[in-house]
């Protein structure tokens, strides 16, 4: 009888986490939507500021094609010091 009583306040307990955990979690996602949808903050104060993105290749700056003296020299050592390591 003892080990009956002991199995069933255990599988009940497990039973009220996952009640609770299963709640908590719609009530998050349900929270995070409408916040999404609408401008209103989900946690806490709403941003401030403008969100950046980074910038994919076909949105890069152009730069001039024709390179400086120094640029030059920059690449010629970068070239020797790479070949002194074995690169090509």
């Amino acid at each position: 009888m003892f080990n009956y009583t002991l199995y069933f306040t255990i599988a009940g307990s497990t039973a009220l986490v996952m009640l609770i955990g299963i709640l908590l979690g719609g009530w998050l996602m349900f929270k995070g939507n409408r916040s999404a949808k609408t401008n209103e903050s989900f946690i806490g104060r709403s941003s401030k500021g403008e969100v950046f993105s980074i910038l994919d290749d076909s949105d890069s700056p152009d730069y001039p094609e024709g390179q400086s003296k120094e640029e030059g020299k920059i690449l010629e050592r970068t070239n020797k010091f790479l070949k002194a390591l074995g690169g090509n």
